[in-house]
């Protein structure tokens, strides 16, 4: 990305390209001026914005975070990329402790695709709802989740702590830890097996 970009400084597309490599090696505070750098180029990059959205997640910025959030939805409503942008909703409600709203939006994003889509936002569903005290939702929602064939290998409390490990930003990430730890009480409170 760094080379493409030295061959032409002024692509919106490389900028959001190198920010979403930077934030998966962990350099989230490093990523978010590349993104801001592909929105001054071309306002209307919705995954630039969606981007800068989770960005902000990692660091613990859920506020900040879910207004970009909103700006993608704003952008493309019928976005491809719409069970992401949901999800990134859902995420930053739980990271606030807004359980209703991360269920509320965790749905959405399952309604966009039901039989496949991020298993991230099927943890938060089910979680947000068994830390809102609603157990036998919980219970339900998890077993419509193990038995989807997306599921893949996240069947179990320590593979959701692998994927989301491989995830977490190595600077400013307290927050996004502390969410996940959540995550996982809240999932094994719905039944999830430790292993």
């Amino acid at each position: 990305a760094s080379k493409a970009l030295a061959l032409d400084p002024d692509s919106g597309p490389l900028h959001d390209l190198k920010a979403i490599i930077l934030r998966f090696q962990g350099r989230t505070e490093e990523s978010v001026p590349e993104d801001l750098r592909a929105l001054a180029l071309d306002p209307s990059n919705v995954y630039a914005v969606a981007s800068l959205g989770f960005a902000y997640e990692w660091l613990g910025k859920y506020d900040e975070g879910l207004k970009y959030f909103d700006r993608a939805m704003l952008l493309s409503p019928h976005d491809p990329y719409l069970a992401h942008i949901y999800g990134g909703k859902a995420a930053g409600n739980f990271g606030l402790q807004r359980y209703d709203q991360a269920i509320e939006w965790a749905r959405q994003a399952i309604s966009v695709n039901p039989i496949g889509g991020p298993q991230y936002i099927h943890s938060i569903l089910v979680a947000a709802l068994a830390l809102n005290g609603h157990d036998a939702e919980a219970r339900e929602a998890l077993k419509r989740y193990l038995a989807l064939p997306s599921a893949g290998g996240l069947k179990t409390i320590a593979a959701f702590r692998a994927y989301f490990n491989s995830l977490a930003p190595k600077q400013g990430g307290s927050s996004f830890i502390e969410m996940n730890k959540r995550i996982y009480d809240g999932l094994r409170k719905a039944g999830m097996p430790e292993e």
